[in-house]
């Protein structure tokens, strides 16, 4: 974030210092006939008059209810041109080229402006509650200001979630000033009794909702621990927050069924209440037990949804994630060491079956070659096993040339600079222009110049940090891996429907065992697959999922007992790899 808007944060409200807005006239006749001529189809232009009268109207001199009624009318439009310009850097590469990075500031400082607006018309009017003796004649004008507090505080909030939305998307760290405002509003509201009063928002799923309520969702935006998820993961938490806000509350005494804690003398969001320093009175502590049945219930066979966009847009994988924040408090594992090196890594099941097959094309792997010729492009995307990515990755025009890009790119081979090493794993630095599969949740492989063994990983996390650099941390899930290919136990499947997969070992003196990660979403529990190295072929039946993510699942298998014979696969590869004993993360 820009040093303009961290000012415009930290800052208190500003003098009003501008007479009259310069492109239109500040009533609101006027206003919305310079609206209904704006053309959407001129971003650019449209978006410059959108900031410059945002700008002034957050310096204008006006009476608070005007300036209230020429934001909102402002307010359906400059949505509008956010949800436009984000296109720009949303599903992008993470490491953003310099027209991208100028657009993401430009949405924030145009949120910003809106927040500073409603701040500016909620710090006034509570000042004025607070300064202004009120007579028996006086009362409609009290209740005036204390609506016009609680919708301007509402708005306040709401677009607080939005910008802070928008700095989880592209994993930036939330400037300071942030949290210590949203604060502040909730309290301001809280001590008139106005918090639960419902403000009507015709922009939200949600049409009456309360300042808590906003507040809540903002919480629910804060602890979900963002960095661990995909940019459109973090999407879906900011559509469906305001729905799932309904379900925590926020109280003033603690009990066992209080997960986190909220201390509103800090600039800080919530954390875990095993993480509380000291007791304060200024504390709020939030039960989110009924937030974590609602998740629990998302995964079983018969789940009730809050509202379509939730079903359409929560996936398997943001569910098991969200059950485990929401569960008990998450700890590290291992303690981190400062280490400096370099380490070799490719990314993805394509990266992954190039390296350890040292080069093989997944029809060598597998052995099974076929006509391209005579082959659809299905039948191609099928044989080599093709992940869909796009999901989260926008190939625009020519996507077939740039998802076969994708493929080159993900068994390419690269290096990053090692920031702190654990025995569970490492934190990596990489430099300039990242792939598009540097993301949270893929699989990647990973190798020492000190060790020949390639480690199979996950990306845990992901940071921006300045100057076109990112962290991201890697758990280590096995130090050895077999590459095969696997396909459903179907008679009339082809042998050409085989997708990647790679097998790791048992891990007795962890009580592990074997387990076989797939692509995601094209294998399920409970069945029954042919996996496949080289000329041999085994049946296995897959059980339990291990873990999850929008890129892979990790399965537990059983072997068919029609199998177990002396050269079957699992003998020349599983029992091989069995007696390795790694430090692992622990799984999901």
């Amino acid at each position: 974030m820009n040093e303009n808007t961290n000012n415009l944060l930290i800052n208190p409200i500003p003098a009003m210092s501008v007479t009259q807005l310069s492109l239109v006239k500040s009533d609101k006749q006027s206003l919305q006939e310079w609206l209904t001529n704006l053309s959407m189809l001129n971003l650019g232009d449209t978006a410059r008059q959108l900031y410059t009268t945002l700008k002034e109207l957050s310096l204008l001199q006006i009476d608070e209810p005007t300036r209230f009624e020429l934001v909102e009318l402002l307010r359906p439009a400059v949505h509008s041109i956010i949800s436009s310009l984000s296109k720009h850097y949303f599903s992008q590469q993470l490491s953003l080229d310099q027209r991208a990075k100028r657009i993401a500031t430009l949405v924030e400082e145009i949120r910003v402006y809106l927040i500073t607006i409603y701040d500016t018309i909620a710090t006034h009017s509570y000042e004025t509650l607070q300064t202004q003796n009120f007579g028996l004649f006086d009362i409609k004008q009290k209740k005036n200001l204390l609506q016009l507090l609680a919708s301007s505080s509402h708005r306040a909030l709401t677009e607080m979630t939005g910008l802070l939305y928008e700095l989880q998307v592209l994993y930036l760290t939330v400037p300071l000033g942030l949290w210590k405002r949203v604060h502040l509003i909730f309290q301001r509201t809280e001590q008139l009794q106005i918090s639960n009063n419902e403000v009507e928002d015709q922009t939200s799923i949600v049409a009456l909702s309360s300042v808590k309520r906003i507040y809540a969702a903002m919480i629910v935006l804060g602890v979900s621990n963002t960095n661990k998820l995909r940019q459109s993961e973090i999407k879906a938490i900011y559509k469906s927050s305001v729905l799932w806000a309904g379900l925590i509350s926020i109280d003033y005494n603690e009990t066992p069924f209080h997960l986190f804690v909220v201390d509103t003398n800090l600039d800080q969001p919530p954390v875990y209440i095993t993480k509380k320093n000291i007791a304060t009175k200024q504390a709020l502590y939030i039960n989110t037990q009924r937030l974590l049945q609602h998740f629990q219930n998302l995964i079983t066979n018969q789940p009730h949804y809050l509202h379509p966009l939730e079903q359409k847009q929560t996936s398997t994988a943001l569910k098991v994630h969200l059950i485990n924040t929401f569960s008990t408090p998450s700890e590290r594992q291992h303690s981190r060491h400062a280490y400096s090196g370099k380490i070799s890594i490719a990314f993805g099941l394509v990266g992954i079956h190039h390296q350890l097959s040292n080069g093989k094309t997944f029809e060598d792997i597998i052995n099974v070659h076929r006509d391209y010729l005579h082959t659809s492009d299905t039948e191609i995307k099928s044989l080599f096993g093709q992940i869909d990515y796009e999901g989260d990755i926008e190939y625009g025009g020519k996507s077939e040339q740039k998802k076969n890009d994708a493929l080159a790119e993900m068994a390419a081979l690269h290096e990053c600079e090692v920031v702190n090493i654990s025995p569970g794993g490492y934190c990596l630095l990489w430099q300039g222009e990242s792939p598009t599969t540097l993301r949270t949740g893929e699989l990647l492989v990973v190798c020492e110049p000190s060790d020949n063994v390639w480690h199979i990983g996950l990306i845990r996390w992901v940071k921006q940090i300045p100057i076109m650099n990112i962290e991201f941390g890697v758990e280590i899930i096995s130090s050895r891996a077999k590459v095969c290919g696997i396909r459903v136990a179907q008679k009339s499947d082809a042998i050409d429907s085989f997708k990647r997969a790679i097998l790791l070992p048992e891990i007795q003196s962890l009580s592990r065992p074997a387990t076989l990660i797939t692509q995601a979403f094209a294998f399920h529990s409970n069945q029954r697959v042919i996996i496949r190295y080289g000329n041999e072929e085994i049946k296995a039946i897959l059980t339990k999922q291990v873990l999850i993510t929008q890129s892979f699942i990790q399965f537990e298998y059983t072997i068919e007992e029609d199998e177990l014979r002396a050269d079957s696969i699992e003998y020349k590869v599983a029992p091989a790899l069995a007696n390795l004993d790694d430090d692992l993360w622990k799984i999901l």
